[in-house]
């Protein structure tokens, strides 16, 4: 008789003799012997086992005997159906059941954590967030290709690699770019898919609001046509940081005279790559651009948006007219911070005071009710007289 055999023995052997007391003490006992102890969390590594987990419940006193566990999976065929447990987190409550612990472990019904990456993101930002996250596992992984990765807030199980992350992200990113631009405005000039991820960087480094960006899309795409330098500042500022890092200053005449790949000022065309990641509404507008005739536009003193002109001469008043008003807005804008902090402070004492009058009216209301009960029984012993 072979080792499984004589473990398949005493593991029905055991079971039964458990069913059997729990027969005769109660269900109450064969809730306890079957089921979690104590609420717990544990991590299951790759290569993980019925009898390795059973082993840490029993060690962090969450199971009574990793014996019984493991009998109980014998018994109920879990071992030849399972095959192996799932790594991940996992959390157990107290009173769970061997049967639902086992088919979370069996079926990878761990727990789920999300992970947000926004529009516009680098992809050095992004590689840094995987890399630091405690929920993912695996070596550090290095990445730095723009234009690659779909920002989206995805789910995923804990103790996935960080190599899976990443794959999963440019996975979703090819599937939605392609179906884009199967889907596009056959009349959008650009002859490539990757012409217009590099356009839709650019649109996502400029807008302001959804509304916006296909009407960017139209200015770029205006200018490509009319062989006009794009002149946009993200492509400026990527060709000083390659990715890297964010220029935490304006941009200077210096800097626009950079001469590189990206820079946009001194090259014409597009740049030679994409210089972040973006969003589905910028890809959308690329593919999807609104029909003008503008060639220019400037950002509104109050940053909501932009200001489009389809001239030079109606750009440059544009551009003066929101000099003339930024400093009214600039003024505006800080009357309103301050306008907002008084009425917190305002609000926080007129809460303190109303609580004190509730208290008050409350007390009053009380002692009312007695002084009424009192009078009532007065009248009634009058009567009784």
């Amino acid at each position: 008789m072979g080792a499984k055999a004589i473990f398949t023995k005493i593991s029905k052997f055991v079971a039964i003799s458990c069913l059997f007391l729990s027969v005769i003490f109660g269900s109450l006992f064969a809730v306890e012997l079957f089921s979690i102890k104590n609420d717990i969390t544990i991590f299951l590594h790759e290569g993980s086992s019925i009898n390795s987990m059973s082993k840490v419940l029993e060690e962090q006193e969450a199971i009574g005997s990793s014996v019984v566990m493991r009998s109980y999976a014998k018994v109920h065929d879990i071992f030849d159906n399972c095959g192996h447990v799932f790594l991940g987190e996992y959390t157990f409550k107290k009173g769970e059941s061997f049967s639902s612990v086992l088919y979370k472990v069996c079926n990878g019904k761990s727990a789920d954590f999300k992970m947000t990456i926004k529009e516009g993101i680098l992809t050095k930002q992004v590689v840094d967030i995987i890399n630091k996250h405690k929920k993912a596992s695996g070596k550090p992984i290095s990445y730095d290709k723009e234009g690659t990765i779909l920002p989206e807030t995805y789910s995923f199980k804990s103790g996935i690699s960080r190599s899976k992350l990443l794959a999963k992200m440019r996975y979703d990113f090819d599937v939605f770019t392609k179906k884009a631009w199967e889907k596009r405005d056959k009349k959008m000039p650009l002859k490539t898919l990757e012409e217009a991820i590099i356009l839709a960087s650019i649109v996502e480094a400029e807008a302001k609001t959804d509304e916006e960006r296909p009407i960017i899309a139209s200015v770029y795409l205006n200018r490509l046509a009319k062989d006009m330098r794009l002149e946009a500042d993200p492509t400026t500022i990527y060709e000083l940081t390659k990715g890297q890092k964010k220029l935490d200053r304006p941009l200077t005449l210096a800097d626009l005279r950079t001469k590189g790949d990206y820079n946009t000022y001194q090259k014409t065309g597009l740049p030679i790559g994409p210089i972040c990641n973006p969003g589905k509404s910028s890809i959308l507008a690329v593919m999807h651009p609104a029909k003008t005739d503008y060639l220019f536009f400037v950002a509104k003193s109050d940053l909501s948006g932009h200001v489009f002109a389809k001239t030079f001469e109606e750009h440059s008043k544009n551009i003066k007219e929101q000099k003339r008003i930024k400093p009214k807005v600039e003024k505006a804008v800080k009357e309103k911070e301050e306008e907002a902090k008084t009425v917190t402070v305002v609000d926080k004492k007129v809460s303190k005071k109303k609580n004190i009058k509730v208290k008050k009216v409350h007390t009053k209301t009380k002692h009312d009710s007695k002084k009424v009960k009192t009078k009532a029984k007065t009248k009634k012993k009058k009567n009784k007289k």
